[in-house]
């Protein structure tokens, strides 16, 4: 039996986090260092977008360092299919990268990427008069009875 090898090149979404100290030079080495990555794994870079700089949830610990926050960025790239594995693994060994997320994009992702508003109406919800004013409708509780020791029998 032989197993079939995927050749198609995809596009993916490479999500990463760089320390948030970073001067501009340090951070385009940064940006050269993982597109020469990409690169050596015959992919290219489609589009990049910065995510700009944000606190962690709880303290990350990557090479001996903590870090309280971050510099996140979004990039959208096209591989080929069985050269993800190998790109995944060498950012993980990338020593000023926190973290990495490379995922397959879909159709709708590659086109937004920015996390949308939600869309407000101004009307109200209900438009009868009788609903403005009444509360939410929850099933009635039934009464607890309180017993106390003695009526028990003991």
């Amino acid at each position: 039996m032989k197993i079939l090898v995927d050749e198609r090149v995809r596009q993916y979404e490479l999500t990463f986090i760089l320390p948030a100290n970073l001067t501009s030079t340090e951070l385009k080495q940064s940006f050269e260092t993982i597109i020469d990555l990409v690169k050596k794994y015959q992919g290219e870079v489609v589009r990049q977008e910065d995510w700009g700089k944000r606190p962690f949830a709880y303290t990350i610990k990557k090479g001996g360092k903590r870090y309280l926050e971050g510099a996140y960025h979004h990039w959208i790239i096209s591989l080929a299919a069985k050269k993800v594995s190998d790109l995944e693994r060498e950012l993980f060994l990338l020593p000023g990268l926190i973290r990495s997320l490379l995922i397959k994009a879909e159709d709708n992702t590659i086109r937004l990427t920015q996390p949308l508003e939600p869309v407000r109406s101004d009307r109200p919800r209900s438009t009868r008069e009788s609903d403005k004013d009444e509360l939410p409708r929850r099933s009635p509780k039934k009464p607890v009875k309180v017993v106390k020791t003695d009526e028990i029998g003991g």
